[in-house]
C-alpha cells in the first residue's frame, strides 16, 4: 500500500458520489479507510470481501462508517459450517471467519481427494477428477468427514463433498458458484444480513459433519 491515499481520495470526490467502493486488502485499506474518515470525503462506503475485516475497523474506528455496507462470499449456516469454524477456532487461536480461510480451507481437501480418486499427484488427471469428488452423484461428505471421504473414494464409491464454504460444485467452465452474504457496520461491529444462494446451493446440508 502506500503512504496516503488524499491525492486519490480528493480526485475521486470532486464531483460528488454517492459512495465509494473501497476495494483493498486490511493494510492498505487501513490508510484509505482512515484518511476517507478523517477528511470527510465520502459519507457512504461500499465494501468487498477483502475490507471484510473487524480488527481493521477497530483500529480506524468502526463507527466512522455505520450504515455502509459490503458483499463477500458466504456459505449457508450449516452444522458442518458451525463445526468448522469452532474446530478453526480452537486449534489455531483465529478468525475462521477472515478472508478466503474456509475456501482455502476446501480448495485443499478437494484437491486431496482429487488425488486420491486419480490415484495420482499428475497434474492432468487430478484435474479431470475434481468433479467426480465434488459434484453430485455420490455419498454426501463434509470438512468432519474427510476420513471416511478417503476410505469410500479407495472403496470405489461416489462422493459429493459439501465443503466449509459451502456446495463446492464446478460448472461447465471449471468454476465453483458461490452463495454472496450481505455484511452491514452497526455500532462499529460488522453484521451479517442477508445471504443469497446461487444455483448449486439446493443441496440439503443440514446432517453434513
Amino acid at each position: 500500500g502506500q503512504a496516503s491515499y488524499i491525492s486519490e481520495l480528493r480526485d475521486a470526490s470532486e464531483d460528488g458520489p454517492e459512495a465509494l467502493i473501497t476495494i483493498a486488502y486490511p493494510d492498505s485499506g487501513t490508510t484509505l479507510l482512515r484518511e476517507a474518515a478523517e477528511g470527510g470525503y465520502f459519507d457512504e462506503f461500499i465494501f468487498v470481501d477483502q475490507t471484510k475485516s473487524q480488527s481493521m475497523f477497530d483500529t480506524i474506528g468502526g463507527n466512522h462508517f455505520d450504515g455502509s455496507f459490503g458483499l463477500a462470499p458466504g456459505s449457508p449456516e450449516t452444522p458442518a459450517v458451525r463445526a468448522f469454524r469452532r474446530v478453526y477456532s480452537e486449534r489455531t487461536g483465529k478468525d475462521p471467519n477472515a478472508q478466503i480461510i474456509a475456501e482455502a480451507f476446501d480448495a485443499a481437501i478437494v484437491l486431496a481427494l482429487a488425488i486420491e480418486q486419480a490415484d495420482t499427484d499428475d497434474s492432468v488427471a487430478v484435474r479431470d477428477e475434481l468433479r467426480s469428488v465434488a459434484n453430485p452423484p455420490g455419498e454426501v461428505v463434509g470438512p468432519g468427514d474427510i476420513p471416511r471421504a478417503l476410505e469410500l473414494v479407495r472403496d470405489g464409491k461416489d462422493i459429493n463433498y459439501e465443503g466449509a464454504a459451502g456446495s463446492i460444485d464446478f460448472d461447465a467452465q471449471g468454476d465453483v458458484l458461490s452463495s454472496m452474504r450481505v455484511w452491514q457496520m452497526v455500532d462499529g461491529k460488522i453484521q451479517d444480513t442477508e445471504i443469497f444462494a446461487l444455483p448449486g446451493d439446493d443441496i440439503d446440508l443440514s446432517s453434513i459433519k
